[in-house]
């Protein structure tokens, strides 16, 4: 009979859960660098006046390659202690702030003047709840690990 594999609880065990959660989110930050360089994520109509949207592909690839390599490396936390995770987090939020701040002035700017990108708030809010959450994990106590069955 073979044994079932338990990979998530053994992620959890080994790194963390901040560990896993800025395992997951680095992951995904490269995939998003790699969706830019490959030209998979198509530029909406109208968000040509954005501030992300002006940088140079090859910049915002870097920047999401970058910040989620940094997390991938950082979530280890045998090699680096809690207070090297926190700059994985800080590193991450930096895609993801550049995002929201630029959606939220975007959207702004279409309230007072004709120019700007009317539908930034609902992105906005989108970058900024991402945001959020990450942040909200990067505060969260790691629990005190379980003595392992038959240790001692």
């Amino acid at each position: 009979m073979r044994r079932r594999v338990d990979l998530y609880g053994w992620l959890i065990r080994y790194l963390g859960r901040k560990g896993v959660a800025l395992l997951t989110a680095g992951i995904a930050c490269v995939c998003q660098a790699w969706a830019l360089v490959e030209g998979a994520t198509v530029v909406q109509p109208g968000t040509e006046g954005l501030w992300h949207a002006q940088q140079p592909t090859w910049a915002r690839a870097g920047t999401w390659a970058v910040a989620g390599v940094v997390a991938i490396v950082l979530a280890h936390p045998r090699w680096f202690a809690s207070r090297w995770q926190a700059l994985g987090f800080a590193v991450l939020a930096l895609p993801i702030g550049i995002r929201a701040a630029s959606y939220t002035a975007g959207w702004v700017a279409s309230l007072v003047t004709e120019e700007g990108f009317a539908r930034g708030a609902g992105q906005a809010v989108t970058w900024l709840m991402i945001l959020g959450g990450l942040l909200l994990i990067a505060e969260w106590p790691e629990p005190p690990r379980k003595p392992r069955e038959g240790a001692r």
